[in-house]
């Protein structure tokens, strides 16, 4: 039978580049891509609660000394901004027909900084 939370398929691509930017500072960029098959969530295997498959793109650019003393980069996180959930069930002990789901977050972004003293 098939198993809660087990895709088919499951895959991640990362990638890196690093670029001097002139004597003292260098550009980190990471791109960070995750892909999934589709998935049930619910012990019953209940079609309402399988979630269809889904990739999710990341990226990070960020600027710091080549000493690593310190860096600031922004951040983005899911940025096809694709709509998925943790968990798919339905409502229990109910005859109800209805079902919940736990949403991960939406696309993000931030600016994160980094100093080390």
């Amino acid at each position: 039978r098939t198993m809660l939370f087990a895709p088919d398929i499951s895959a991640n691509f990362n990638v890196e580049y690093v670029m001097p930017v002139g004597e003292e500072l260098e550009l980190r960029t990471n791109l960070d891509v995750n892909y999934t098959d589709g998935f049930y969530s619910a012990l019953d295997l209940d079609p309402n609660t399988y979630h269809d498959g889904y990739t999710k793109v990341n990226l990070r650019v960020g600027l710091s000394s080549t000493d690593d003393v310190w860096s600031v980069a922004l951040i983005g996180k899911n940025l096809t901004d694709k709509e998925t959930r943790v968990w798919n069930n339905d409502v229990a002990l109910t005859n109800s027909n209805s079902y919940f789901g736990i949403p991960e977050r939406p696309r993000s972004v931030a600016i994160q900084g980094r100093y080390r003293f």
